[in-house]
């Protein structure tokens, strides 16, 4: 019997790690606040993606070889786009979205951080205080 493996690459296509190159000589970084290819992203950022894309597709599909049978098939779906330009609008929705929601979680975990810093904070100038007051009456 035949193997077949069949991969929605809408899914599977998400980049293994942060390309190299997207920061300038002194650390800053050159995509700041985005988290894909953008119309405001330098074309390094836009090379930089390509490069790491082509490594981890390759990554991929070497590592599904391993999973075939000789005479087995392969079917990959792609999500295709209108446009070559990967920063056009109906290219960059879904990203736009996601990175909206990161962002929003983020700043929701620094809220939440400020909040429990400072209560913690509070606690310990009330225990310090308590604990000055009982040690104070037993003079």
């Amino acid at each position: 019997m035949k193997n077949i493996l069949i991969f929605n690459l809408k899914l599977v296509l998400l980049i293994c790690k942060v390309p190299c190159g997207l920061e300038d000589e002194s650390g800053r970084a050159l995509n700041k606040g985005k988290i894909y290819i953008s119309k405001s992203s330098p074309e390094c950022v836009l090379e930089a993606y390509s490069q790491q894309f082509k490594n981890d597709f390759s990554l991929f599909l070497a590592s599904r070889s391993h999973e075939m049978v000789t005479g087995g098939r392969m079917v990959l779906s792609f999500m295709g786009r209108t446009t070559i330009d990967p920063t056009s609008d109906h290219s960059c929705y879904q990203w736009e979205l996601l990175a909206r929601s990161l962002m929003a979680m983020v700043s929701q975990v620094r809220q939440n951080q400020t909040f429990f810093t400072e209560n913690q904070r509070r606690r310990t100038d009330e225990k310090r205080v308590v604990a000055g007051c009982s040690g104070r009456g037993k003079g």
